[in-house]
């Protein structure tokens, strides 16, 4: 009698207010978020030199070259350790949903957040889904890609747009504004060559442009291909999927070619965290 007094009186009592405060802590001390790798970056981003440098100041053609390639792969390499750590992260949970388990609160909230940055549909939510249309996205932009585009659509760095808006990609914007207006625009049209605060913003768009927009569906193609087949990424390879990015069309992916082989930027193609980070 005694014992069962103890626990009606004081036992279940403790039990219940254990309960309410357990209630309390979940609703206003949610599952924290995930760790994410690409902080780690911060540091490197940090410290990048990200102004642009004046290169009109060289005579030689040459050691214009070589300024303006030191200056960009720094920024490119970095955004692409980005990519692949973020594609390390979405091969993680794949492994996990195969393997019969269910994504936690905050590994969902992950998932779609990137999802909806990527322009991936997720009405429905079918994660595995989802997964397989990121992993297509999620991926890095060859280097010797990225170098010569930069060369190409600035000028080596030296246009008006690269100068006054830090655009070494050629971008455009369309609200009346977010950018420069360029010399020439056709009557009626709207759009801008968009200007970035640094450098680093300028190649961090460019990227996630090829990664997550529609015209540019076939480069992404060409390299989940490759994935596949596991060949290696090469950026005279995807220059095919760039048709939509110029109005010279071929020719245009002719140029950004004969620019990769004359200066020797397929060497800059596989990134020493590859390996670790995409098995």
């Amino acid at each position: 009698m005694l014992v069962r007094y103890v626990m009606q009186k004081v036992m279940l009592p403790l039990l219940l207010l254990f309960v309410a405060l357990m209630v309390v802590l979940y609703i206003y001390y949610p599952e924290p978020e995930p760790f994410d790798a690409t902080d780690q970056l911060d540091e490197r981003a940090a410290a990048l030199v990200n102004t642009l440098p004046d290169f009109k100041q060289y005579k030689s053609v040459r050691k214009k070259k070589a300024a303006f390639f030191a200056f960009m792969l720094p920024m490119i390499e970095l955004e692409n350790d980005r990519i692949m750590r973020r594609r390390a992260r979405i091969l993680e949970l794949q492994a996990s949903l195969q393997q019969g388990n269910k994504l936690v609160a905050s590994d969902k909230k992950w998932l779609l957040k990137w999802a909806k940055k990527y322009n991936v549909e997720s009405k429905g939510y079918q994660p595995l889904k989802i997964i397989e249309q990121l992993l297509i996205r999620v991926d890095k932009i060859p280097p010797s890609l990225a170098l010569a585009q930069s060369a190409n659509e600035s000028a080596w760095g030296t246009s008006r747009f690269a100068l006054q808006g830090n655009n070494l990609y050629g971008q455009w914007c369309f609200s009346v504004g977010c950018g420069i207006v360029p010399t020439g625009r056709p009557e009626g049209e709207t759009y801008e060559v968009a200007s970035f605060a640094s450098p680093m913003d300028s190649v961090v768009s460019y990227m996630h442009n090829l990664n997550a927009y529609s015209a540019y569906i076939e480069l992404r193609e060409i390299r989940a291909d490759l994935r596949a087949k596991n060949a290696p990424l090469s950026g005279s390879v995807l220059a095919e999927g760039l048709l939509s990015y110029s109005t010279r069309g071929e020719e245009y992916i002719k140029e950004l070619r004969q620019m990769i082989r004359i200066n020797r930027l397929s060497q800059y193609d596989q990134p020493k965290v590859e390996a670790a980070l995409n098995p």
